[in-house]
């Protein structure tokens, strides 16, 4: 096995950048979603969430083709990034509910 750091730091970030974003996404979803007619609230969210699971499967099959390294960095910098955006999420809902 040759571990480029290269191809590690760049999946590392990439994985970073799309949990974020997936989060993000995700966030967006639910305020979106709770405007709506109760009758399309499933298909909605369960449409939106296939696509958030196929974008994150599709980069993490990518960066594990390339190596292992690289693919792992790019599953743990991934969770990291969704447990950053999850952390941020619950500390912007208590202060919105003390204030």
């Amino acid at each position: 096995m040759d571990f480029s750091i290269t191809g590690i730091i760049l999946w590392g970030c990439v994985g970073l950048f799309t949990g974020l974003t997936l989060g993000w996404s995700q966030w967006k979803t639910t305020s979106s979603v709770s405007n709506q007619d109760p009758n399309k609230i499933i298909t909605t969210a369960y449409l939106l969430s296939f696509i958030r699971i196929i974008c994150a499967a599709v980069i993490l099959f990518l960066a594990f083709r390339q190596d292992l390294g690289s693919g792992l960095a790019a599953l743990f910098t991934f969770i990291f990034g969704r447990w950053i955006w999850t952390i941020l999420l619950v500390k912007r809902i208590s202060k919105q509910e003390g204030s």
